[in-house]
């Protein structure tokens, strides 16, 4: 395979690598284009690269480039990694989104849909110079907001568009945790709908035995967080207690548990007390300051970095290197290297992406050959239906059914070109859901919502009308319609005026 690292420079990049050329199929005779805007840190990047063990043990090319359409010919897969615009603009939404009382991140807020505008142009630059130069290639997102811009992508050009998040191993941290164990484990088999930072397990296994049979045999009234690992901050080690005790509390009302506990997806389940929880007083000085160390922290990572290119890297370094330096660890299951892994040929993965709630992409096999059982059981119904949710009125019984379907796609209830996180299987020829699934009925209108607001951003990104991007704003479910929502967005969009198409400017006199 020829896969490009659009932003090929940044760091994080290392350790796919590694993972990826581990499994020696994906890079053998294959070859690994790296193209950054910096390309100092693209060179940087690819030297490091052919340091490594893994590299050492194929036959393959590594290689920056400075032009993105030469780096693009011919490609087989395309991954970008952005963070667009200016910090500063970022820095300023937050302190505009704390002003009207919203949360702010890079997905899902309001912060995040502006972020959206910023970086959607350059994926969508990227996604037609693809439709030229490598029209088969897929395209692997992982610049935030993921699921706004695989919906710009896949609702908007021949592009196929995986959104994927850094989240997606989030759970093999929380469900050990929950049974009493502070490690990684990346051995549960689960399925899983929703949106980006706010899907849920719907139903799996780990070694055999059901994830939510095991989950109702350890959490107790008596439950306890477990020993956490040594190097964990004292901050931090209270961050994950109150993730787990959420979680906690929505397994025994609802009987369900989050796949990926980002805050900025749990908050729309708990908003009052985590915005109360997270409340930061941001001030313009502070920003101003963050402005400043931002660039000489990340200039000071990549001269350690650049450093390391002239030494000796044994193979003692690459075993404990990365404990001081995570960028150096093996991410032998980043779900970047399961994609590559299944578009090499390696065998079928099932992953878990944001796209588009059309279940199979244009070149599948035969319709007859990749319809969904009918014997598919409601994912949704496998979890143990507490007593506490019964009180509540919630049955198996009560969710929507296939029959209930808006369309025939992964999730039931959604329309085809709805942008969801769902459960998926891809191998080199072929993609497809994992199962048909059903949101949990309490949870369908915030999802619907919020997957509507980001289809609806995307769809604004590859047209540049301002009068979609008001109906996307408009359907962020979250102080709907209010005087403080229409004083954030007019605000936002003053921030960001020199960032996102000028058209978009117009977009302030509906509020």
């Amino acid at each position: 395979m020829k896969v490009v690292f659009v932003g090929g420079g940044a760091h994080r990049h290392l350790g796919i690598l590694r993972g990826a050329m581990a499994r020696k199929p994906i890079f053998d005779r294959g070859e690994i284009v790296l193209y950054d805007i910096a390309q100092p840190r693209a060179e940087a990047m690819g030297r490091m690269v052919m340091k490594t063990p893994e590299f050492a043990a194929l036959s393959c090319k590594a290689t920056w480039d400075a032009s993105l359409e030469r780096a693009l010919d011919g490609a087989d897969a395309v991954s970008v990694v952005l963070m667009a615009g200016s910090p500063r603009s970022f820095a300023l939404g937050n302190l505009a989104s704390q002003k009207h009382g919203f949360m702010s991140s890079d997905q899902l807020s309001p912060n995040g849909a502006f972020l959206a505008l910023k970086g959607g142009p350059i994926l969508m630059d990227v996604a037609r110079k693809m439709e030229r130069l490598c029209p088969d290639a897929w395209l692997i997102d992982f610049a935030n907001p993921v699921a706004v811009l695989s919906a710009a992508v896949n609702n908007h050009t021949r592009i196929r568009c995986l959104g994927v998040c850094a989240g997606y191993q989030n759970h093999a941290w929380d469900l050990p945790r929950l049974m009493g164990r502070d490690e990684l484990c990346h051995e549960f088999d689960l399925h899983v709908a929703g949106v980006n930072h706010l899907s849920f397990i719907l139903g799996g296994t780990y070694h055999g035995q059901d994830i939510y049979q095991l989950l109702a045999k350890h959490l107790t009234p008596d439950w306890r967080p477990p020993r956490y690992q040594a190097w964990w901050s004292a901050v931090t080690k209270r961050n994950i207690t109150y993730g787990l005790r959420r979680l906690i509390e929505l397994f025994h009302k609802f009987g369900v548990v989050i796949f990926s506990t980002e805050g900025d997806g749990m908050a729309h389940l708990f908003y009052e007390q985590m915005m109360a929880r997270n409340k930061t007083r941001l001030t313009r000085a502070g920003i101003e300051a963050g402005l400043k160390h931002g660039p000489t922290a990340r200039a000071e990572a990549d001269r350690r970095f650049r450093a390391l290119l002239d030494r000796a890297l044994d193979a003692g370094f690459w075993a404990e290197h990365w404990k001081t330096d995570f960028a150096f660890r093996r991410e032998d299951h980043d779900i970047i290297v399961k994609i590559l892994s299944a578009l090499a040929g390696v065998g079928e993965e099932k992953i878990v992406t944001s796209h588009p709630n059309k279940g199979a992409f244009r070149d599948a096999p035969p319709a007859s050959e990749r319809v969904i059982p009918s014997s598919s059981r409601n994912l949704a119904s496998r979890a143990p239906w507490t007593d506490a949710s019964a009180s509540l009125g919630m049955t198996r019984e009560g969710q929507a059914t296939p029959s209930d379907a808006v369309s025939g796609g992964a999730v039931d209830g959604f329309k085809d070109r709805t942008v969801l996180e769902y459960s998926q299987l891809l191998s080199h020829d072929c993609f497809r859901p994992a199962d048909r699934y059903t949101i949990p009925d309490c949870f369908h209108g915030t999802i619907s919502a919020l997957a509507t607001h980001q289809t609806l951003l995307g769809d604004a990104i590859a047209t540049e009308d301002p009068r979609t991007l008001y109906h996307a704003l408009y359907a962020y479910p979250v102080k709907h319609n209010t005087h403080a929502a229409h004083a954030l967005y007019r605000d936002l969009l003053a921030i960001n005026r020199d960032e996102i198409p000028r058209a978009f400017q117009a977009t302030a006199a509906y509020f």
